[in-house]
């Protein structure tokens, strides 16, 4: 029996003899090069964060690790893309033999209860980094919430695809005879839900942190460069919404292998975009580092228009700053001085930031203050 399943299940990993990537009438091989390109950027995204984080900024984090489970669950997406190549997408789908459309069939629900994960992950790995933007409680709360969303629609989709069928071992296999699932047209309504909350949820990632900068942050030259940074945010809204054009305006239920090529390719793209936008914060300190190094800046860190540096403030003006500043986070109320030179606070900090501080998180302004207080 266990050689049996063995055997099985080699028989469903291998590449058929006549895959239908190298079909005349197939155009599998456009997405299955989307995706290898997809997954070579994504990797070279992740290994630049992992580097400036550890080598560069040495502050990895919880946004970190999640930032590399929703790499390696976009690379798995885009892997088990490439092998459904082999068994019929792109191709029409009279081409296909029923044996091959029932491995197909069996790929692409795997595919979806990966995906419905990767885009949860994916989503919260940056939901793990905005709280470094802002402590104002309508700003954390409205975090807590996205995150909260996003965990229920994950897992409701995947348990709901996980048992759609009375046996969990039915989900998988359409050859059986005695397969009893629900209507797909539930299923297809469950997707189209999820699509849209997802564009929701992105819209808010892009919209919180444009939001925290033009209210909270003294404009300058680094303000600029973090919206600029959450700005590409627009992109993943961008390939969640024309996802969500092909779902609603397309049949699936008629050659079904062919219309796949298209969503699936913005779907890929729409995972690995967001794992990109995610990363371009993290990666600052890189850019730094090469501009100082081309001769483009004369120090790493930033100045003010009269030279000296942000950081480089006297004695005296730091200690009675960091004392004004710890009273407010005390006491929960703005300081006087925040107000008056023009830079608010939230929750007692100053909200001119530098981009040092996002990289590293809340830790470092703080160990500033104290260190500024011990001088």
């Amino acid at each position: 029996m266990v050689h049996k399943w063995v055997e099985g299940g080699q028989n469903d990993m291998a590449i058929p003899s006549d895959s239908m990537l190298w079909h005349p009438n197939s155009k599998g091989h456009h997405i299955y090069n989307l995706n290898l390109a997809l997954i070579i950027f994504s990797t070279v995204f992740i290994s630049l964060r992992l580097y400036v984080r550890k080598a560069i900024v040495k502050a990895l984090g919880w946004d970190d690790f999640l930032a590399v489970l929703a790499w390696a669950l976009c690379v798995t997406l885009s892997a088990l893309e490439m092998d459904t190549t082999h068994y019929g997408t792109g191709a029409q789908i009279e081409d296909v033999p029923k044996d091959t459309l029932l491995q197909f069939q069996k790929r692409l629900t795997i595919m979806e209860l990966v995906y419905l994960i990767a885009s949860g992950v994916v989503r919260l790995s940056i939901l793990a980094f905005l709280p470094r933007l802002c402590k104002a409680k309508i700003y954390t709360w409205s975090i807590w919430g996205l995150r909260l969303i996003v965990i229920i629609i994950s897992l409701t989709g995947f348990f709901f695809i996980l048992t759609e069928c009375q046996q969990i071992p039915e989900v998988f296999n359409y050859a059986s005879t005695w397969r009893e699932c629900k209507d797909k047209r539930e299923e297809r309504d469950l997707m189209m839900a999820h699509a849209i909350i997802c564009i929701f949820v992105d819209c808010m990632l892009v919209a919180l942190p444009l939001w925290v900068v033009t209210s909270y942050f003294k404009m300058g030259v680094k303000s600029i460069q973090i919206l600029l940074i959450f700005s590409l945010g627009i992109f993943g809204v961008a390939t969640g919404i024309v996802r969500f054009a092909i779902i609603t305006t397309t049949d699936f239920t008629v050659n079904t292998t062919y219309k796949m090529l298209s969503v699936a390719a913005w779907t890929d793209a729409e995972l690995h975009v967001g794992l990109w936008v995610g990363c371009f914060p993290a990666l600052q300190p890189l850019l730094r580092h090469a501009s100082f190094k081309l001769g483009l800046r004369s120090q790493l860190d930033s100045t003010k228009p009269g030279g000296k540096s942000v950081t480089g403030i006297s004695t005296d003006e730091s200690k009675r700053r960091s004392i004004i500043n710890r009273w407010a986070r005390i006491t929960g109320h703005p300081s006087k001085e925040g107000v008056e030179s023009g830079t608010p606070a939230v929750n007692g900090q100053h909200e001119n930031v530098e981009m040092v501080d996002l990289e590293k998180g809340d830790e470092v302004v703080s160990g500033r203050t104290e260190g500024s207080v011990n001088t």
